[in-house]
């Protein structure tokens, strides 16, 4: 009987010491996925946000009735999509806060994008005094 209770808490020390080993390796495991995550949503905001700009830009040097029509991807995580002014914002939210991912146009923008994560159709349109940006 003794022998078996000796078997029986050396298998409880080594698997807790699996566990002890294996718990911290797990949490930076999940901590670096978590940062990777993050940052490439943001790039990918600042990717989109910079496309959508961009064609902003050039929709409104060719003048009305210039339009395009581009897919572009929303990340996860975006909270707001604001156009407006001069400014294409996208505020995603991190670990750390709020990001501001944002792209000065050239004209006066304004319009609305859905913060909806995947791909998206987005239609530019020059007018007059500005370009409208829409989904």
């Amino acid at each position: 009987m003794l022998k078996k209770a000796q078997i029986a808490l050396e298998y409880i020390i080594v698997v807790a010491f699996a566990i002890g080993v294996l718990t911290p390796i797990l949490l930076y495991v999940n901590q670096s996925l978590n940062e990777y995550r993050e940052g490439n949503n943001l790039i990918l905001a600042k990717n989109s946000v910079t496309k959508i700009g961009q064609i902003a830009d050039w929709v409104f040097s060719q003048g009305p009735p210039a339009k395009m029509e581009i897919e572009v991807y929303i990340p996860q995580g975006i909270e707001e999509i604001r156009i407006e002014e001069k400014v294409i914002l996208f505020r995603i939210k991190t670990s750390a806060g709020i990001s501001d991912v944002y792209y000065l146009t050239l004209s006066n923008v304004s319009g609305s994008i859905s913060p909806i994560p995947g791909y998206t159709k987005v239609k530019i349109e020059a007018f007059e005094t500005n370009v409208t940006v829409s989904d």
